[in-house]
Parts: structure tokens; sequence; C-alpha cells
């Protein structure tokens, strides 16, 4: 068994003492100078401004996301209003339409088809005369 030195071990402690390596309950080994604080602060100043820039451009965009399927919804409904027309030119318009919004939204493709599809085969009256829309 080997005795206990404490001479030694006094010397030890003093030596880390005057290192500024004193025994810390719960903290760290390694310590933060002044200047280490500084450049802490520093970049957490710094941080602060650019994550609440990045928080707005995130909000903004979402607001433009819901902005967009918004005017994507006025258009459709308009271009089925459109559909319903007496005018021929007015429905050729909202036919169109509808194509447009395809082209713009892949989202509303496939309802856009399923509307095209369904106005399609139905008669229209131009004047007096009946007209049968045909499938090729």
């Amino acid at each position: 068994m080997r005795s206990f030195d404490t001479g030694r071990l006094r010397r030890i402690a003093q030596l880390r003492a005057a290192r500024g390596e004193g025994a810390r309950r719960g903290g760290s080994r390694h310590s933060v100078s002044g200047s280490n604080r500084m450049q802490l602060l520093g970049l957490f100043v710094a941080g602060v401004p650019g994550l609440a820039a990045l928080a707005a451009l995130l909000f903004t965009w979402q607001d433009v996301r819901i902005a967009d399927q918004g005017q994507i919804t006025s258009r459709f409904n308009a271009a089925i209003n459109n559909l319903g027309s007496s005018s021929l030119d007015v429905r050729f318009g909202g036919i169109y339409a509808l194509e447009r919004i395809m082209q713009d939204s892949a989202r509303d493709q496939p309802r856009t088809v399923s509307v095209l599809s369904a106005y399609g085969p139905s008669p229209v009256k131009v004047g007096t005369r009946l007209l049968i829309t045909r499938r090729a």
C-alpha cells in the first residue's frame, strides 16, 4: 500500500492555483478569458439580428405562398364562371384561363383536367342551333 504524501498534494494544488486550474465543482476544467468572453458576446450580438432576419424571411415566404394559392383559387373560380357564360368567346376565355392555371400550378392540374373533361362533352347552344362536341 502507498503512503499518502500531503506535501506533494499541497505543491500540486499550489501549482494549479498559480496557473488558474483550481478545482471547480460542476464546472469545466477550461476557463474562458476576458477577451474570449468579448468575442463570444460579439458573436452572439452579431448572430441575433441574422436569426431575426432569417425568421422574417421565412414568414414572408410563407405569406407569399398563401397569397399565390389565393390568387390561383380566384382565377379558377373566374374561369369556371366563364365556362357557364352564354357567350362563346367568354367560354373560350374560361378554357384558356384553365389551361394557364394548369401551367402555373402543378397542384391544381388534376382538378383542372377533371373540370375540362366534364365540360367537354356537354352540348353547347350557339344561337338557335345545338352543337354536340365529340371526342376524337
